[in-house]
């Protein structure tokens, strides 16, 4: 699951998930840009997958939740 991915890397370092996340809104990502950063967060979803680590389940299903939620209002 991707989102577990996210979860895991969000918290196993979290200055570093908080500097990418304000470059990201920093840059506008849109567009072609947007087609690149999904090659790009694919790539690193299967980088993280390997490098293994627990999945916070309940962090997890709150994300999920609020995309979910996220997704049904847009």
């Amino acid at each position: 699951m991707r989102v577990g991915v996210g979860v895991i890397h969000q918290t196993a370092r979290p200055q570093l998930a908080r500097i990418l996340d304000l470059e990201e809104r920093r840059l506008g990502i849109d567009g072609d840009a947007n087609a690149a950063a999904q090659a790009i967060a694919s790539r690193l979803a299967g980088f993280l997958k390997q490098r293994g680590g627990g999945d916070p389940a309940d962090l997890t299903r709150r994300i999920v939740r609020a995309a979910t939620g996220y997704l049904a209002s847009a």
